[in-house]
């Protein structure tokens, strides 16, 4: 992959971190420890240790000829305390990744879609979500 597409994809990275820090807020962790390994295989991150920190988002490219998707997105560790997402992977298949101009606001619309991946729309955190009539933990898998 060019350059010039991981240089693109890092402008999308930044302008959804001042998005999301203006749209979200929750208590953020003093100190996260993270396994290097925490998205078992499909992204390593050299950090270990990090401060002040409510998500950490890990964005990877892989090129991708045989798949028709342009970006898949999942969490990778939960808050023993909350239950919300702590670490999560956006992966982009730089085979369907267009970064020309007049994509600009679908490529935005793909990343928000798949943070909603990380941060609770997902099947598997469904259970997390409050009933709205007695704000337990809803034990079933389906959200209506």
């Amino acid at each position: 992959m060019s350059d010039s597409k991981l240089v693109e994809v890092q402008k999308y990275s930044e302008l959804l971190v001042l998005y999301l820090s203006k749209l979200l807020k929750v208590r953020r962790e003093s100190m996260m420890t993270i396994d290097s390994n925490i998205c078992q295989g499909d992204a390593r991150t050299t950090a270990t240790e990090i401060q002040n920190t409510d998500l950490l988002i890990i964005m990877t490219i892989k090129h991708d000829n045989d798949k028709d998707y342009v970006a898949y997105a999942r969490s990778c560790a939960l808050s023993q305390a909350t239950g919300r997402s702590m670490v999560g992977l956006i992966n982009f298949n730089s085979h369907k990744l267009d970064l020309q101009p007049q994509h600009f606001q679908k490529n935005v619309e793909t990343i928000i879609h798949e943070l909603m991946h990380i941060l609770a729309f997902s099947s598997d955190k469904f259970h997390l979500f409050l009933d709205p009539n007695n704000n337990y933990q809803r034990r079933s898998k389906t959200v209506i």
